[in-house]
């Protein structure tokens, strides 16, 4: 699944989407920016490291092992309108800062959390 975005008047943020994403993991660990995440899974079969997918539907927006995957599948998979060009560190971080202050608690399995971050992308 994808999504896309229509793209920002910001000419830098234009330059940017045109220049794409040359491959590999957008965001890492270090840069992210809320550091209170848990990195512990309650139980091994709930661990992304072994799973492969955090919790197979459902996202937890305090464990940093199911939220830092999550933001790199979200930013592979969306795009701007027009573009091929994937997103990168800063929308990975906006959507990591909507995931945390403005998703409302009822959205939680991660088909869900991509259609709100879509929906209200311009909005924050």
């Amino acid at each position: 699944m994808s999504f896309t975005l229509p793209i920002p008047n910001n000419a830098f943020l234009n330059a940017l989407a045109a220049y794409g994403n040359p491959g590999g993991p957008v965001i890492y660990k270090n840069q992210l920016q809320y550091k209170d995440y848990s990195w512990r899974a309650a139980q091994e079969h709930d661990n992304a490291r072994i799973t492969g997918f955090p919790d197979s539907v459902l996202l937890s927006r305090h464990e940093g092992y199911e939220v830092l995957p999550f933001l790199n599948r979200f930013c592979e998979a969306t795009t701007y309108k027009g573009t091929n060009a994937r997103f990168g560190l800063a929308e990975a971080l906006k959507a990591e800062r909507m995931i945390r202050t403005a998703l409302p608690p009822n959205e939680r399995s991660h088909a869900h959390v991509n259609q709100w971050l879509v929906a209200n992308w311009s909005r924050y």
